[in-house]
């Protein structure tokens, strides 16, 4: 990824596993994952791949668990928005499985900042 700045991020998680509709991954392959047990690896990854700002990322999911749960964390500490696509096997097609919203405070509803990781409403972490 060469990214400086997008609010939505759209891209896959692992390239060269799946046919999927986009042109940019997190990892271009699994070769280049590393060690998928090294969590705090993969999170670093995704630190230096990803724009300094996003609010947003889409991502397509084709399995790689550690990646997607690492990208679950670095969200999370970054108050980014998760959405992931799944195929689906009736409709044949890629569609939207889970968003998580890392930007509210779950225990007061306030909005955190980009990159906060507590709360700056109640001081929840």
């Amino acid at each position: 990824m060469n990214m400086d700045e997008y609010k939505t991020v759209k891209c896959g998680l692992v390239g060269g596993r799946h046919a999927l509709p986009v042109d940019q991954y997190i990892w271009d392959s699994a070769e280049m994952v590393g060690d998928p047990m090294n969590r705090r690896q993969l999170v670093n990854h995704i630190d230096f791949v990803m724009p300094k700002v996003v609010e947003t990322i889409e991502v397509y999911v084709t399995g790689m668990t550690p990646c997607l749960l690492a990208l679950v964390n670095w969200c999370w500490t970054n108050g980014v928005t998760l959405v992931t696509y799944q195929w689906n096997m009736v409709k044949e097609e890629y569609v939207p499985n889970v968003e998580m919203r890392f930007d509210v405070c779950p225990f007061c509803g306030g909005r955190r900042d980009h990159g906060v990781w507590y709360c700056p409403h109640c001081g929840s972490t």
